[in-house]
């Protein structure tokens, strides 16, 4: 009868170390899956924040680039702001009386536009 209860005593032990060890096995795994998840979100958070940063670095280096490309087509060209003003005020004001003419001819206030004057 002894060695009957003991036997039985074993199999319980048995089958009670197996769950308990299938439990803790468990939580282990889950562990190391949410420690790999939150590692993988945290290398993803870094790769996206030094995309963006690459990103802005060559906006940067290519609006440098312009502005360096424009700075030597003035300097060959001989254009600065003041002349460039200069010209633009120049072709807007030769342009306004025509502005004006056609504007008028279009509402019907002249018939035909005025021929230029030399």
């Amino acid at each position: 009868m002894m060695i009957t209860q003991f036997v039985i005593i074993a199999i319980v032990a048995v089958i009670a170390g197996a769950v308990i060890g299938i439990i803790v096995r468990k939580k282990m795994v889950e562990s190391k899956l949410d420690s790999a998840e939150e590692y993988s979100r945290k290398v993803m958070l870094e790769a996206s924040k030094q995309a963006e940063t690459i990103r802005k670095e060559a906006q940067l280096q290519a609006k440098d680039k312009l502005y360096q490309m424009k700075l030597e087509f003035e300097e060959e060209h001989g254009l600065d702001e003041k002349s460039c003003k200069t010209r633009r005020n120049g072709c807007s004001k030769r342009k306004r009386p025509w502005i004006k003419r056609w504007s008028n001819w279009n509402r019907g206030s002249e018939l035909t536009p005025r021929p230029r004057q030399a």
